[in-house]
Order: C-alpha cells, then sequence, then structure tokens
C-alpha cells in the first residue's frame, strides 16, 4: 500500500467541538495503521485551534503547519461575528497559503472538506464530508438563508466526482435518498473515541474543583436546541417531583447557540420554575480531560438528542464502558452501545421512566467500574476503522 500525503483540516472548535474531536479522532486513529502502510499526516490548523491540538504529538508521520491570521482574515472574522454570531474556519479561504505547503510536501488529499469551494487546491484532490442532513428534518431550528446555502453546497458536492465520506449509513441514505444522482465515489467510515496518553495519565481531582455532588448523571452536550436538554430536564422534575428521588444531572458544554439565542434563556427560566437550581449542575465548556473524568465517574451518561451524525458522546460512552440513556434515532442504534439504553425522543415520561428503571443497575456498574477492557475494544475498532479510511483514500 502507497504512503499517501493527506493534508487535515482542523475543523470546529469550541461552537462545535462535534467537528473538532471528529478531526482528532481520526488522527489519533490514524497511529494505529501499521507503519509502513500509515500515511504521512500534514495538519493545517489556524491559531485559535493550536491549541486544541497540543495533545497531538509532531513525529516522523505528522507535522503541523499553522496558518498565521493575516488582516484580512481578522476582518473576515469581525464580519462573521457581526452577521452568524461565529468565527468561520478560514483554512479554505487561504487557498494560495494552502498550495504552497501542498507543492511542497506532495499532499495528495485534502480532509475533511465541507463546503465545495474547490474541486482541487494545487494538485491535491479535495475530500467532501457531510457529518448529516439535520437541516432536512429540524428546519425550524435553522434560518432560510442557512437552509438555502446547505441545500446549495451540497448539491454542488453531489455533481463532483470526488470522494465524499459519511461517517455513518444513516448519513449515506439520506444523502442518496435526497442527491439520488450524486456522482461521488462515497465511502463510510467510522470513527471511534480514542485517549491519549497525556489525557489519561494527568487526571486531577474533578469532584473538588467542579463542586461535584457524590451521584450524577452526566450530559457531555453543547447547549444547542436540537441537542434537546428541555427533555431531560422536564423528565428530572418529574423523578424528583413524582418519583421522590433527589437525582442531580451535571451538564457540560458551551452554553451558546448561534441559531436559537433565546434557547439558554428559556432553559434557565424552566429551572427557575421547577426549583432545579440544587440539581442542575452547568459547568459550561470543560476541558475534555476533565470531561472524561467527569465521565467516568457518573453513574450514566444521558444523550437526549433529537438529531446527530455520528455521535462522539456514544462514543465516549463505548470507549470507558459507561450506561448511556439515549433518544431512539436511528444512528444511535447504528452506533449501538453495549450498556445502551434508548427511550422515545422529545418524550421526557419515557426518559424519566427509563432513568427510574434503572438507577439500581447503574449504580451496580459504577461500584464494578473499570475502563480496561472496554478501551482495548475501542482501540482494535479504531484501527479497524482507520484502514478503512487508508483504504478508501488510495481506492
Amino acid at each position: 500500500m502507497n504512503q499517501t500525503n493527506i493534508g487535515f483540516i482542523a475543523v470546529g472548535g469550541k461552537q462545535w467541538m462535534g467537528g473538532l474531536y471528529y478531526v482528532k479522532n481520526l488522527i489519533n486513529e490514524m497511529q494505529l495503521v501499521d507503519i509502513k502502510d500509515r500515511p504521512n499526516i500534514f495538519i493545517f490548523l489556524t491559531n485559535s485551534l493550536v491549541n486544541e491540538f497540543s495533545d497531538i504529538r509532531e513525529n516522523i508521520k505528522v507535522k503541523k503547519i499553522i496558518l498565521e491570521d493575516d488582516l484580512l482574515d481578522k476582518c473576515i472574522n469581525r464580519v462573521s461575528l457581526l452577521f452568524f454570531k461565529r468565527k468561520l474556519n478560514l483554512i479554505l479561504f487561504r487557498k494560495h497559503k494552502l498550495e504552497n505547503y501542498i507543492n511542497k510536501y506532495d499532499i495528495k488529499y485534502i480532509y475533511p472538506v465541507l463546503h465545495p469551494l474547490y474541486k482541487k487546491i494545487g494538485k491535491a484532490e479535495c475530500v467532501f464530508w457531510i457529518p448529516d442532513f439535520q437541516h432536512k428534518y429540524l428546519p425550524e431550528y435553522f434560518s432560510v438563508r442557512e437552509i438555502k446555502k446547505r441545500n446549495k453546497e451540497y448539491l454542488k458536492i453531489s455533481k463532483l466526482p470526488n470522494k465524499l465520506i459519511f461517517s455513518s449509513e444513516d448519513a449515506r441514505d439520506d444523502f442518496l435518498k435526497f442527491y439520488s444522482t450524486s456522482k461521488n465515489e462515497i465511502g463510510i467510515i467510522h470513527f471511534t473515541s480514542l485517549i491519549n496518553e497525556s489525557e489519561e495519565t494527568n487526571l486531577r481531582d474533578v469532584f473538588t474543583r467542579y463542586k461535584l455532588p457524590k451521584e450524577y448523571l452526566f450530559i457531555p452536550n453543547q447547549f444547542w436546541k436540537h441537542k434537546d436538554h428541555i427533555t431531560a430536564f422536564k423528565a428530572l422534575d418529574i423523578l424528583n417531583r413524582i418519583k421522590k428521588h433527589n437525582i442531580t444531572f451535571v451538564c457540560s458544554g458551551e452554553l451558546k447557540d448561534y441559531r436559537n439565542v433565546e434557547y439558554i434563556k428559556l432553559l434557565t427560566e424552566f429551572i427557575e420554575e421547577k426549583n432545579l437550581k440544587e440539581n442542575i449542575v452547568i459547568l459550561g465548556f470543560v476541558p475534555k480531560n476533565d470531561q472524561i473524568e467527569i465521565m467516568k465517574k457518573c453513574l450514566a451518561i444521558i444523550q437526549p438528542s433529537l438529531f446527530e451524525g455520528w455521535s462522539t458522546v456514544v462514543e465516549d460512552a463505548k470507549l470507558f464502558g459507561k450506561p448511556i440513556i439515549i433518544s431512539n434515532l436511528r444512528v444511535h442504534i447504528e452506533q449501538n452501545p453495549n450498556k445502551a439504553v434508548y427511550f422515545n425522543k422529545n418524550s421526557s415520561l419515557d426518559l424519566a421512566n427509563k432513568i427510574d428503571s434503572n438507577l439500581d443497575l447503574f449504580r451496580g456498574y459504577l461500584d464494578n467500574y473499570s475502563c480496561k477492557e472496554p478501551m482495548t475494544e475501542r482501540i482494535e475498532s479504531a484501527k479497524e476503522y482507520a484502514n478503512d479510511f487508508v483504504n478508501f483514500i488510495n481506492g
């Protein structure tokens, strides 16, 4: 197998941690490929993401390339913050800078490309990635402008012969339903969560620092409306007020939804109205290694989402052998975590009942908790997924 040179674009950030973790997990998985078959990896970073990728070490097969912000980048970011309430990932807008590195290092592919700005950059082919089609199923969570933009971009991608990767069969099936005349070479490459040695060994006492209760369930999702925290909070109200429990939910994630700016206010008002302040601990954004420790020490993870691509939260649960209570989305069922309890999406009553009937089981899991066995299993899966990716790229 040829050792292909692949350029990875660092997408995501605090406002889209899923994209960030996706790229990091995929790069980590590449380290498991046999050295003779492993691609040479070039990671293209913006200044703002350098720290987020500090745990990925450079070596003979991995090189980081920082595309420094210039005056134009700063102006674009100011405009994007004004109109879109978020910064844009500017890497693809720096085509002239990318081409210089592509020529210098003989890079054959650039991945993941989310927008069809280019078919190729220099001599490197753009490999597209579409995480999901949430805007098709939950249009009420998007502006008309955003829906039109996504539809236009995905249609343009479908007309190109470039490679196109999906993380799930669910997303692939949606694409073929909406774009049945696609010209793409399509691949389904699952990813799984992996942990770096630095994250595993530099553990700190999260209980003290975050003032966590002795017993809690964990919701590690960004506060976007489709993550459906409100259903989880309504379930907690049922559990504590009607079923007479005293359960605490701990929530981590950036307290922003640029598409629904009033959503956080709605959640806060509900918490106050139902007197749940003592039972809902909102941490905001926390570093990944802290999130891991919070996850390990919880009774169970809750994933109430109304829509997902291939969920990093579910993969984290599988990696650490944690029970997870998840909405019955097709993609959640496809991911198939071992200790899953499914509930009907958007049903606070069903979620409350599932938590109520499984609490003793969750406590038993925690009393006998060890993540060593599932960690070994996930490493084997990660190696398989990485080889799938390399074979698809080279195919």
